[in-house]
């Protein structure tokens, strides 16, 4: 599972929407699209970390 894969499962498990958890990361509402959707394969250490802290989740395996 990669990462957008992964950001997009916890997110549902959380029932956020990918503007409430945009909001919640501090990121645009566009790479958080782009991520899910595979279209990002390189996210910043910034985006991550903003996503890992939003999602409550430091345990993403970034290397699968």
């Amino acid at each position: 599972m990669n990462f957008g894969e992964q950001v997009l499962k916890e997110r549902d498990r959380l029932k956020l929407t990918q503007s409430q958890l945009a909001t919640k990361a501090k990121i645009s509402l566009d790479t958080l699209c782009r991520i899910e959707q595979q279209r990002n394969s390189n996210p910043t250490l910034y985006v991550i970390q903003a996503l890992s802290k939003a999602l409550n989740n430091y345990k993403f395996n970034l290397w699968n």
